[in-house]
């Protein structure tokens, strides 16, 4: 049975953190790394930085890591993310849904293009 209350109850699960390559999302990805979890980083960065991010994980934990660029608004791409998650290090047994679409307006200004941004990239089809 699984000891919740151990600082290792994570230690060899896989966990896809989406919104990871930056703020919150990468301060998670470090915590459950240095929990000995195996990490999927997702965001919209490029190879060179997510590979870089990779390498950073690879210093604080010997758990593997991996990096996919998926725009989460995009079907096929968030198919590819959890492809390439369940192939490179194993089923997904965490996913940290921390993702945002970037729409700085108050809420009652929002151009209607960025509440459907806003729900394609939360809100994918239960297809997948």
């Amino acid at each position: 049975m699984t000891d919740y209350n151990s600082p290792r109850h994570v230690e060899g699960k896989t966990a896809l953190v989406t919104g990871s390559t930056s703020g919150l999302g990468w301060a998670i990805a470090k915590t459950l790394a240095r929990e000995g979890c195996k990490v999927m980083v997702n965001g919209l960065a490029s190879d060179d930085d997510g590979n870089a991010r990779c390498d950073e994980l690879a210093k604080i934990s010997k758990a593997k890591a991996g990096f996919h660029a998926a725009d989460l608004s995009d079907v096929s791409q968030l198919r590819e993310l959890v492809h390439k998650t369940e192939t490179d290090l194993g089923p997904i047994e965490i996913l940290v849904n921390n993702a945002v679409a970037r729409n700085f307006h108050p809420v009652d200004e929002m151009p209607d293009q960025g509440w459907r941004q806003h729900f394609r990239l939360i809100c994918p089809r239960p297809s997948i």
